[in-house]
This record gives structure tokens, sequence and C-alpha cells, in this order.
């Protein structure tokens, strides 16, 4: 029987585990039109947008969107200015859309759909750092 219970217990710590985390399984991702950053660059950025958005409990990510080559170009010199010891070249900017759980933690409202931004950078080494991310 302890056997038994400790099974269970692993269980379920498991399943809460999981699914306190945010929920990314089923967003849809627009790519827009780039003639700068190519789908892999993208999908690059994006693993880092999910990633951080896991940490979201209980949220549930719908959309993710390219802002576009122009909106990216212009904002260069605003992620370097976020990380005074960096020398960003390229800059990748997507809106989302999600939801928050019914019960809000004090982050944000309960049961309400944000629309935020997310500012990823990167240099002369091409891995992207996501630099900021919000309204």
């Amino acid at each position: 029987m302890k056997k038994v219970t400790i099974l269970l217990a692993a269980i379920l710590s498991t399943f809460l585990l999981y699914s306190c985390r945010g929920n990314v399984s089923s967003v849809s991702i627009d790519y827009g039109d780039s003639q700068i950053y190519t789908k892999q660059d993208m999908d690059d950025a994006i693993s880092l947008i999910k990633a951080k958005f896991k940490e979201f409990d209980g949220c549930v990510l719908y959309s993710l969107k390219f802002v576009g080559d122009t909106k990216c170009k212009n904002n260069i010199e605003y992620c370097n200015s976020l990380d005074e010891n960096a020398n960003f070249s390229e800059c990748m900017i997507f809106t989302s859309s999600f939801q928050t759980p019914k019960n809000g933690d004090g982050a944000w409202s309960g049961d309400t759909e944000y629309d935020w931004e997310w500012y990823l950078a990167r240099n002369t080494n091409g891995k992207w750092e996501l630099l900021t991310y919000g309204y």
C-alpha cells in the first residue's frame, strides 16, 4: 500500500507541475515576410520566447507574430540600451496574445487576454538573447 501511495503522489506531483506551467502547445505563429531573417532565425528566437512563457503559470499562449523588418531595424539602438555591455547588430520583435488563468497571481488580472511585445537581439555570436517583454 505504501508503494501505491508513493506512486500516486509522484504522479499527482508531476501532473501539478506541468499543469501549472504556461501552455505553448497550440500557439499560432505568423512569420510575416522578412527580407532579413530566415524561418530558422525566427524559430531560434521563438524557442526562447516559448521557454520563458512556460514560466507563466496557468497562462495559454495563443499567437506570436513577427512585427516586420522596419520595426526591427529601428529598434537596434533600443536593444543596445537594455544591455550596456552588448553590441547587438540585429533585433527581432514579436507580438503575442495570451490568456491568463481565472485567478490572477498579482502579476496580471485573472481571466484576461494580454497582447505583449517580445524583444530579442543578437550580435556576432549568432545566438538570440531575450532582452525584454511586456506591454
